[in-house]
């Protein structure tokens, strides 16, 4: 659990005086003992420039710890670490390291071949993928209100067009329609699933003839996210 979820209400962990007072305390037990002490911290979704100062909340949480190490996803393997090097007070800044966690009693494996890829260079990447993912999620929406603003379309259309006029993935699309609260209806049992966006779910008056006699479309909601 990251360190925010013990240091209590009455502490800004925002304001680095008051988040430097809460550590100091930690770090003279430390130096009296001998011994390490390990926070973790969450990283703003934001991304950033540099990694130490990606920590979520005060900088004091990296400027007090004497060493920082960072991990990220492997962009390429979604299964694989890295572990990264940030500020070393203690020793010189060297390669970082990757692992993995691996099987039915899960361990971790680490791999003998250090890796060079620096903390910084792996956050800047992560948060040019994530403004990238953003615009294409915010086109999807758009894409997705303008076809149904005049009433449901079958989802295998509205994907297939997507996917050949946009060039955008089935998963981002489905993305824009969780967010957008767009519905998935079933009129007749044997024909294609529709999205039609929630205030348009009442059937005829969107233009959707309903197949199955009063029956009200909006009441076969799709459970399955189709």
């Amino acid at each position: 659990d990251p360190v925010g979820d013990f240091i209590g209400t009455e502490t800004d962990t925002n304001v680095e005086n008051q988040v430097r007072s809460v550590l100091r305390p930690l770090a003279d037990l430390a130096k009296k003992y001998q011994c390490a002490i390990l926070l973790i911290v969450h990283r703003r979704k934001g991304g950033g420039l540099f990694a130490d100062d990606a920590a979520m909340g005060s900088r004091a949480f990296t400027g007090v710890a004497r060493s920082v190490w960072h991990v990220f996803q492997d962009p390429e393997n979604p299964a694989r670490r890295y572990f990264l090097p940030g500020k070393q007070n203690l020793a010189r800044v060297d390669a970082g390291f990757s692992f993995s966690i691996v099987g039915d009693q899960a361990r971790i494996f680490w791999e003998k071949q250090q890796v060079t890829v620096s903390a910084d260079e792996l956050l800047q990447q992560e948060s040019r993928l994530n403004r990238e993912e953003a615009r294409l999620l915010q086109a999807a929406k758009e894409f997705l209100q303008e076809k149904l603003a005049s009433g449901p379309k079958p989802r295998n259309d509205l994907v297939s067009e997507w996917k050949e006029n946009y060039g955008g993935s089935e998963m981002t699309l489905r993305r824009a329609k969780t967010e957008l609260g767009i519905l998935a209806i079933h009129p007749d049992i044997k024909g294609p699933w529709y999205w039609v966006l929630q205030d348009q779910k009442g059937g005829t008056e969107t233009g959707m003839e309903n197949h199955q006699g009063d029956q009200d479309p909006s009441k076969m909601i799709n459970p399955f996210n189709i």
